[in-house]
């Protein structure tokens, strides 16, 4: 393309019968400068396939977009700033929102990265380092490139748009490394055919199938193209505008160039030059899906599952998400159900995996990814399989208040009723501190509040923000919604985590306020945050919880605090210890006043133990 700016995406096939249109657009850096507008109007665009601009490859291999660092000696950075790059932003957004583009509401069906443009010189060093390195597990553009894929494993392609520095040998060597990686090929041509033709059957040849379309540029350098003229391979081509130069194209004069181009070329698409700053993105949608079809905005769920043609993944995978597959709904994804070799599955997700079609025959259930379906028993021929939530059968039609495991708090009404607030609470003898498993579709739980029968649910919101930590829990009327289901997984010590299928993160108490009565719970990024476990108590044990929570021998405030604490208790004289997050007693003493100070200990977490006669108390502080 024309501008040197760099990025990154993804592209990712959901579920679905079959594409009807296909139009695409490149996506460059306006998406992550104005992200607050431009997730939320992709999501919404009418187009199935965005192509992000781009990633650059340095000379030492790193790869970056507009001078920031995306992946560097084998890692994923884009979420840090890195020293010597001036340009450089923690992009701590980026994974979240390229996986938005392709989850719940959204017309986006695939995305993907590209490499190059006008005047740029990427595959120059690109063909430099394979000369110098070549392209196994130990190459910078090995690492760099499988750092990106394990970052954001939905992007399904790389998009080849060298527009000098042509050398067929080196580059097609480069892409079949990025097959074994897992990404497919697709290219931008504007001129050099001899070269795409090269390019294209020496890739072919290793790895067929690894190109699979043809983004031919009928605009700028390539304006004179036809695309009758561009058959390379069996790729199927796209036709393209321009709306960067030409942002007056008329819907007519788009439908009329398309449709001359489906009759006299077989194009089966079109895409547009670019999506940079903020326009009618609908406006340009339409007339290519009034041409081929398609282009509807619907609920994809969230991927849950990956599978691969080949094993340890050393091939583009399929995408899935929950639910039930007859080997006639697993071909229409572009997959053959018997060349099933890998898969990856989502945190708390099974595929039980069946030998004939429509569930039947011998069945294994896998829990987890595995890189070689051959090393398991019973696999050979799969036809069918079920992808599900792999909750706790146990808990079903269950009362349970849950409680969190780091405060001792328990989930219920900020104040009992049908207020849609919620917070970590004590526990009271009324229903809403009761909350009921209900068994849904695909193994995943409604739970239900046994006081106001309203649902627990991660709050609508735009679709830029829902992936990402602090969106609020609330209690709601139920609607069969994706963010009012979850999975329930059990963890090895018997606490679970609760899983939003929207989002796929984990429901917990926000940092600051893990320790500390009357705050609401909300969405975690990261299952690692401690908040984020949850013990369910039965509902008939609740009386001995309240019992013990209701005593006043000893109140403890603040619990978090940058020093002193206030313990007022009943007794004149009581044994106090402070223990660190190691289980060391690192202060022990009796304690004849209200005050104590622990101004001088390291910021952490501590447990702080009282004890008179035969009563003790055990909470834990954290001192900031």
């Amino acid at each position: 393309m024309k501008h040197k700016k760099l990025l990154l995406i993804i592209v990712l096939c959901c579920i679905c019968t079959g594409i009807l249109a296909d139009s695409g657009i490149y996506i460059c850096g306006h998406f992550r400068r104005d992200r607050t507008k431009t997730v939320t109007a992709l999501k919404a665009s009418g187009f199935t396939f965005g192509i992000l601009f781009n990633v650059h490859v340095e000379a030492d291999g790193t790869l970056i977009t507009d001078g920031e660092v995306i992946c560097k000696n084998g890692e994923y950075v884009f979420d840090k700033i890195i020293p010597g790059y001036a340009s450089d932003k923690a992009q701590v957004d980026y994974v979240d929102d390229v996986n938005s583009l392709l989850s719940s509401n959204t017309s986006l069906l695939r995305l993907e990265y590209c490499i190059g443009g006008w005047l740029n010189n990427a595959y120059k060093n690109v063909s430099d380092l394979v000369k110098a390195q070549g392209t196994g597990t130990s190459s910078i553009l090995y690492k760099n490139f499988k750092a990106l894929k394990d970052a954001i494993p939905a992007v399904i392609a790389v998009n080849n748009d060298i527009e000098q520095d042509y050398d067929a040998n080196t580059q097609s060597q480069f892409h079949i490394m990025l097959y074994d990686i897992g990404f497919k090929t697709t290219i931008a041509p504007y001129m050099n055919k001899t070269y795409w033709d090269s390019f294209v059957s020496k890739i072919e040849a290793a790895r067929p199938g690894a190109v699979d379309r043809n983004y031919l540029q009928c605009y700028g350098g390539g304006s004179g193209n036809n695309p009758k003229n561009w058959k390379i391979g069996n790729l199927p081509i796209y036709g393209s505008r321009d709306i960067e130069a030409n942002p007056g194209l008329t819907s007519s004069e788009i439908v009329t160039t398309m449709t001359n181009w489906k009759n006299d070329a077989g194009i089966i698409g079109g895409f547009y030059w670019n999506y940079n700053y903020d326009r009618d993105l609908k406006k340009f949608s339409a007339p290519i899906n009034q041409v081929f079809g398609g282009g509807t905005v619907i609920d994809r769920s969230s991927i849950v599952a990956m599978v691969y043609p080949v094993k340890d993944y050393k091939a583009p995978q399929t995408n899935f998400v929950m639910g039930s597959y007859t080997k006639t709904q697993i071909q229409n994804t572009g997959f053959n159900s018997n060349q099933l070799a890998g898969l990856k599955l989502n945190e708390g997700v099974r595929m039980v995996l069946f030998t004939g079609d429509n569930f039947t025959g011998d069945s294994i259930v896998v829990t987890s990814n595995v890189s070689d379906i051959s090393a398991l028993s019973g696999t050979n021929n799969i036809n069918s399989w079920r992808i599900q939530a792999n909750s706790s059968d146990e808990i079903s039609g269950k009362n349970f208040m849950i409680k969190n495991k780091q405060s001792g708090f328990v989930l219920k009404p900020s104040v009992n009723g049908i207020s849609s607030t919620i917070h970590q609470m004590n526990p009271d003898d009324t229903g809403y501190s009761v909350w009921t498993f209900e068994l849904v579709e695909n193994g995943l739980y409604k739970i239900v509040n046994k006081g106001s029968g309203r649902v627990l649910q991660i709050e609508n919101t735009n679709q830029t923000s829902y992936l990402h930590d602090g969106l609020s829990v609330a209690q709601v009327s139920y609607t069969g919604g994706s963010n009012q289901h979850f999975i329930v997984k059990q963890n090895v010590d018997n606490t679970y985590k609760l899983i939003p299928l929207k989002t796929l993160k984990y429901i917990g108490i926000a940092d600051q306020n893990q320790l500390l009565e009357k705050k609401p719970p909300v969405q975690r990024r990261l299952s690692s945050a401690p908040s984020t476990d949850w013990i369910l108590v039965p509902a008939e044990t609740r009386s001995n919880i309240i019992s013990r929570s209701i005593t006043n021998l000893f109140d403890v405030y603040p619990r978090v605090t940058s020093g002193e604490i206030k313990i007022h208790s009943s007794s004149a004289n009581f044994l106090l210890k402070i223990i660190d997050i190691n289980g060391h007693v690192v202060l022990e003493k009796q304690q004849t006043n209200e005050y104590l100070n622990i101004s001088s200990f390291p910021a952490g977490v501590y447990v702080l133990h009282l004890e008179t006669g035969k009563q003790s108390k055990t909470v834990r502080i954290v001192k900031i």
